[in-house]
């Protein structure tokens, strides 16, 4: 129930769609005859989208997840396992093309190939399932796992995880099939913006020796907070992903999901 009303939830807010039915509702307002409050509404939308589209505000809201936590430097001498979340891999594609499609994220499966080669007794954790409640398609995980293996990884080092839809399950699914002791060192690989909220649901589900390994900046550093955007679609998606982490942190708060409202070092 928590992974289907939070995707209709964050559906209705996420910036971009809130902007656009915003719109929509104030030229239903107009026609209705409100027109004072439709073309509030109105200006409100194209106003708020230009914002988000040309301003650095998607890079300002982004800069504090991604600077939450950094690589460890330097690298752990040993290292038991690594565990990467899913979101690299373009499902839907994967399937109809029957082979596999890499979104934007691709970064965490990549630099998990790196890290296998870094670290070559390492057990390989890959936690992903389908996210999607409209398109069925395969996992996630089975994709991931025959890209791992293209890479001349051992198939017997993979630990393939295929059921989870979001992080709780990530962790908790994971760490059943892992199970990872006291004294271990298990480096986690996901996105820089979605870093925060992933260690404080690892801490929360009782996952020891957790090292984060963030990969896939979306933002350069502070001098980028200060330029104006040229690439609105860039700018959007960023703005929707960015606040759903936020909204994630503090709902996984509120649910018991996660150890701290703001996860750190």
């Amino acid at each position: 129930m928590f992974f289907y009303a939070s995707k209709i939830f964050y559906f209705f807010v996420a910036p971009s769609h809130f902007l656009i039915l915003c719109g929509l509702a104030g030229l239903l307002a107009r026609w209705a005859g409100w027109k004072r409050i439709g073309g509030v509404l109105v200006v409100t939308s194209i106003c708020g989208m230009a914002i988000v589209a040309f301003s650095p505000i998607s890079l300002l809201v982004a800069l504090p997840l991604e600077e939450r936590f950094q690589a460890p430097d330097p690298m752990p001498d040993t290292v038991d396992g690594i565990v990467v979340l899913g979101g690299s891999v373009n499902t839907r594609i994967s399937s109809y093309r029957d082979r596999m499609t890499l979104v934007e994220s691709a970064e965490r499966i990549a630099d998990t190939a790196a890290l296998a080669r870094l670290y070559p007794d390492a057990r390989i954790v890959f936690s992903g399932g389908s996210a999607s409640i409209i398109h069925k398609s395969v996992t996630e995980a089975s994709v991931a796992r025959r890209y791992l293996e293209s890479f001349g990884i051992d198939p017997a080092r993979l630990v393939i995880e295929d059921k989870a839809r979001n992080t709780w399950e990530n962790a908790i699914l994971s760490k059943d099939l892992a199970k990872p002791t006291e004294g271990q060192t298990w480096i986690l690989v996901t996105s820089a913006f979605h870093m925060p909220r992933s260690v404080g649901v690892f801490r929360r589900a009782g996952w020891p020796g957790i090292v984060p390994f963030p990969v896939d900046y979306r933002v350069g550093g502070p001098p980028d907070t200060r330029r104006m955007r040229t690439n609105a679609g860039l700018s959007v998606k960023l703005i929707d992903l960015v606040v759903k982490e936020w909204i994630g942190l503090a709902v996984y708060r509120l649910t018991g999901r996660s150890s701290a409202l703001f996860p750190g070092p």
